[in-house]
């Protein structure tokens, strides 16, 4: 069963998607009302204790081994779970979280996860905006085009470098690599997406001078720390915020239980 919204706040708050629980419940009741009674009653005890603060990993108990935490396209303007709030709009790609310049610090998701969780996958897309040439004006040794890092991304867990993948503009490689972090295995697939001239004056000084790259990530968390992580990324990029950028789109993020 798929939860659109499974999110947990600093202070434990717990919010639920109710249409999609009360849906599913609602159907179930139609084909068997008197046989699940004690169940959806067992169910609406649990959503309470969730949403009290209470543990969470019961909810497999009832929705299966697996089912989708968050889905977000940030077509509403829900920011729910990250530490920013910028949303920006272009036609070509709608609405996206970013852009994000290299400057900047890291933008970060608290993945919240049930405490009985062996795996959680999170997907989404990496939209890389404008001039990403490689080049890094504050050294030039970690210009891309030498063997250094250049212009890419950084994906972090609770603040710790995991993963590094370079692009430029013309990047159409698809980038793998795993880490092993506090007994918890990442492995990281990114895969090239299209290029074009997707930015447009209202973020970029040059909206048609450099191509921009969409790419599709997938993070996969073996045994992953209990109750969840927080998730970053932090590009290298060395310009402006309006001439090299990194954003966000589509994100996802889906528990397993073995």
């Amino acid at each position: 069963m798929r939860i659109r919204n499974f999110l947990q706040s600093e202070d434990g708050a717990v919010t639920v998607d109710w249409v999609v629980l009360t849906g599913s419940v609602v159907g179930l009741g139609l084909l068997s009302a008197g046989p699940v009674r004690v169940g959806v009653a067992e169910l609406g005890n649990t959503i309470q204790q969730t949403l009290s603060g209470g543990s969470v990993g019961r909810l497999y108990d009832f929705l299966g081994n697996s089912f989708e935490l968050v889905s977000a396209s940030f077509e509403n303007g829900d920011t729910s779970g990250w530490n920013v709030g910028r949303i920006s709009y272009t036609e070509a790609l709608g609405h996206f979280l970013g852009p994000f310049a290299g400057s900047e610090a890291p933008i970060e998701y608290a993945v919240r996860l049930p405490s009985d969780t062996t795996r959680a996958v999170i997907e989404f897309d990496l939209l890389t905006l404008d001039s990403w040439d490689g080049w890094r004006a504050d050294n030039l040794n970690n210009d891309v085009h030498l063997g250094g890092r250049g212009d890419g991304v950084a994906f972090q867990i609770n603040g710790q470098e995991v993963h590094f993948s370079a692009f430029t503009s013309n990047s159409t490689q698809n980038p793998t690599g795993s880490f092993e972090l506090n007994g918890t295995t990442y492995d990281v697939n990114i895969v090239h997406q299209r290029a074009g001239y997707f930015t447009d004056s209202t973020i970029s000084d040059r909206p048609e001078s450099w191509r921009d790259g969409v790419w599709r990530v997938q993070v996969v968390a073996d045994n992953p720390p209990p109750q969840g992580f927080n998730f970053g990324l932090k590009a290298t990029t060395n310009q402006h915020v309006r001439d090299e950028s990194m954003g966000l789109d589509n994100f996802s993020v889906r528990a397993f239980r073995d």
